[in-house]
């Protein structure tokens, strides 16, 4: 695939213009993922080697610096050279520090602070209203949708999207993020789900014994129309059961953290 360049077809100027793809990966190509992670991982892995008072956690172009402010300064500087010796620029208007602390200065830093969280894979890393606030605003993003399944004219296509589009929106966030920080997103996401479903069965409100049911698995006689609500809890222990053991494997000194941690609790 990658012997001899590939051809690519512009528009510019209202003409089609030839251009030759010389450099990375082709674009859908399934192995562009790992080829990229390949690319990186020697530079990283040189990175975490200089900088050992740091740890260096990267998904792909997800790349996170964990260490004291200035250790972590200093080692973004020097990736920054070492990415672009390999002809990769950061694009530092995506970057930002996270210092859970207010009251930590960090001198000569180009980069934007907060204190109040970050989102790492989707998942809101922060206080309890950054994360809170995230996940109502991620799932206020279903009401266009809702919306839209609300006026198609083909209730058993919208009952099929409601199901398999709409329901499972917020089951990631489930797993990643405690139960009573999802309290108010699980309500507005559930809320949602039932007013359309009540509008594709022309009722003006299902009764709350009849939204039960239709909560039910298919193989309990319900719809499969699973509450986030009712399920957080056990997601986001489940989430924890499937990790524990792998994450000690990966971070050798977490499990005497989380023993500390347990005790102190």
């Amino acid at each position: 695939m990658y012997f001899d360049f590939s051809s690519l077809v512009a528009l510019q100027n209202g003409q089609l213009v030839l251009l030759q793809s010389e450099v990375g990966v082709h674009q859908g190509d399934p192995l562009g993922p790992a080829l990229f992670a390949m690319a990186i991982y020697p530079t990283l892995v040189n990175l975490q080697n200089t900088f050992s008072n740091i740890q260096i956690l990267a998904y792909l172009d997800d790349v996170f610096l964990v260490g004291l402010p200035s250790n972590v300064t200093e080692a973004f500087t020097s990736l920054q050279c070492n990415f672009s010796a390999i002809g990769l620029d950061i694009a530092c208007q995506k970057c930002e520090i996270y210092c859970p602390s207010p009251a930590i200065t960090i001198p000569d830093c180009q980069l934007p602070v907060t204190s109040e969280g970050i989102v790492i894979l989707g998942m809101p890393l922060g206080n309890a209203k950054f994360v809170s606030n995230f996940c109502s605003t991620y799932a206020n993003t279903g009401e266009q949708l809702c919306d839209q399944l609300s006026s198609l004219n083909d209730v058993q296509s919208a009952s099929l999207l409601l199901k398999y589009c709409h329901v499972p929106q917020l089951n990631y966030l489930a797993r990643v993020v405690p139960p009573n920080l999802l309290t108010s997103a699980a309500e507005i996401h559930d809320l949602q789900t039932r007013k359309v479903f009540s509008e594709l069965l022309s009722y003006h409100q299902l009764s709350d014994l009849a939204w039960q049911q239709a909560t039910l698995p298919v193989r309990l006689g319900g719809f499969g129309l699973t509450s986030v609500k009712s399920i957080a809890a056990c997601a986001f222990l489940a989430s924890w059961v499937e990790a524990i053991d792998a994450l000690p494997k990966r971070f050798p000194n977490l499990r005497v953290d989380l023993d500390l941690l347990l005790k102190g609790s």
